[in-house]
């Protein structure tokens, strides 16, 4: 993964839009799994 020469900065800049793609990833998981714990409490409670 790493190189011994200078960082690229385009490598850099991928690097960024791959870490906030994960980031809106793992938000989004986050945000479904709790919309479908929600859904599936209220059936539950039913």
């Amino acid at each position: 993964m790493f190189k011994l020469k200078g960082v690229d900065p385009l490598d850099e800049k991928k690097k960024e839009k791959l870490s906030k793609l994960i980031k809106k990833g793992e938000k989004f998981k986050k945000r479904s799994l709790e919309r479908w714990n929600n859904k599936t409490s209220k059936y539950n409670k039913k």
